[in-house]
């Protein structure tokens, strides 16, 4: 999202289209982790993240319901400009070969919080499973 090299391939639409509120999303996820790495710090034996998990749900979901709704202009405008922008596809290219990308192309990264985000519901139910029954989560 921050290439300039890229931003300068593609028009403000499409840009948009791509990536949508990908940084109040990464924001958030940053946020989450640091409340859990937190409780983590505070207690070597996690007893309780309902509550983190209740407040990030309840304040913090929407962004992603914004992300998650976008999938198919993302996908459409990714396909377009892969198709009919020789720029984009060759800055793309040099982007996605850099090591910090591990070989992946950006749709992985971009799929990454509609994944986050339909996996935390069967995380929580694994906690719920292996937590005794008589204990608050």
């Amino acid at each position: 999202k921050d290439s300039e090299a890229l931003r300068k391939t593609m028009t403000a639409t499409e840009h948009h289209h791509l990536f949508s509120n990908i940084s109040v999303i990464h924001k958030i996820s940053h946020r989450f982790f640091q409340d859990l790495e937190q409780r983590h710090n505070e207690q070597l034996m996690i007893r309780d993240i309902s509550d983190i998990v209740q407040n990030h749900a309840a304040h913090h979901f929407d962004p992603y319901i914004v992300y998650c709704s976008n999938e198919t202009f993302q996908q459409r405008t990714l396909q377009k400009l892969l198709n009919n922008n020789a720029a984009f596809k060759e800055t793309l290219k040099q982007i996605e070969s850099n090591s910090e990308c591990g070989g992946l192309p950006m749709l992985s990264f971009l799929i990454l919080p509609m994944q986050r985000v339909t996996r935390l519901p069967l995380l929580l139910d694994t906690i719920c499973q292996k937590t005794p029954a008589q204990t608050a989560e």
